[in-house]
């Protein structure tokens, strides 16, 4: 427990206070790791800030970290990656509305939507097969995303993947199937693909979904 204290102590301490728009956001943001940090217990205090309206994808991101830098010690503070998603996560929860990324961005492909979207999948997708007790907070994290405006607004193969998702979702929560094998090797064959398509350049992406689509528009054949 000391050590995912340590380690949530170096998360924060690391986070971008000073690209944050307002004085009230700063401020917020120190108070909420002020809470976090006084908690006798992090995965508690994270579970509690989860129920918080708007903050479960922030603080879905930090039990991620946490949890990923204290199976790695050499991992202990925050990647690029990792700081831009949190940044963005932590102003959605405060109802900022983010800028567009920029053309630079998006032919980098990683326009914060799709990026956000494909590290939630992954982060799910790794505590099912690992069977870790934060889950389903990592699911009802991602099938807010997957339900939510700014991944519907990427349109075309992301918007269907992201439906369908949800919809994957919400009948593996419903019949209980976490620790099924089945939803296991469906999470290792879409998360990956996701992963690679949010990397690709939007004018690339053509068929990279193909497969994951095929498998989640049939996947109860699989339950049946």
């Amino acid at each position: 427990m000391a050590q995912q204290q340590e380690v949530l102590a170096t998360i924060l301490e690391s986070f971008p206070v000073a690209e944050l728009s307002t004085d009230e956001q700063r401020e917020t943001f120190v108070a909420i790791k002020d809470r976090l940090l006084s908690a006798a217990d992090v995965q508690e205090g994270l579970k509690t800030l989860f129920k918080v309206s708007g903050f479960s994808e922030f603080a879905a991101g930090l039990l991620w970290v946490v949890d990923r830098s204290s199976k790695l010690p050499g991992m202990a503070g925050i990647s690029m990656e990792d700081e831009t998603l949190l940044l963005a996560s932590f102003r959605r929860a405060l109802g900022e509305q983010l800028a567009q990324p920029s053309p630079a961005a998006g032919e980098g492909g990683e326009g914060r939507g799709e990026a956000a979207f494909a590290s939630a999948l992954e982060r799910f997708s790794e505590a099912v097969q690992g069977g870790t007790d934060d889950r389903e907070t990592f699911h009802v994290s991602l099938l807010g995303l997957a339900e939510g405006a700014e991944v519907q607004a990427i349109g075309g193969d992301g918007a269907e993947f992201a439906s369908l998702l949800a919809d994957f979702l919400k009948y593996i929560s419903d019949n209980q199937l976490f620790d099924d094998i089945r939803v296991i090797n469906v999470l290792s064959n879409i998360s990956s693909s996701l992963t690679q398509w949010a990397n690709t350049p939007p004018d690339g992406r053509a068929g990279l979904l193909e497969e994951p689509l095929t498998l989640l528009r049939d996947f109860r054949s699989q339950f049946e």
